[in-house]
């Protein structure tokens, strides 16, 4: 699937969904997840963001001391 959508969609979402390899790419989280669940209701998904290694990243704003 890397070689298929890297070409053409880094920096977009995918959500795939696992049991029948239907995927859903777009430029929005929650545009793919909407388009996915409209398909498959009751599915749970594997999302990513195409090109990278995590779909969302979270920093602390408050440096840690160890």
């Amino acid at each position: 699937m890397k070689t298929l959508l890297e070409p053409c969609c880094i920096g977009k979402f995918a959500a795939i969904e696992p049991d029948s390899g239907d995927y859903f790419v777009a430029e929005r989280m929650s545009a793919a997840m909407h388009e996915a669940r409209l398909k498959h209701p009751d599915k749970k998904f594997f999302l990513v963001r195409i090109g990278f290694k995590a779909a969302v990243t979270f920093k602390n704003p408050i440096p840690l001391s160890l």
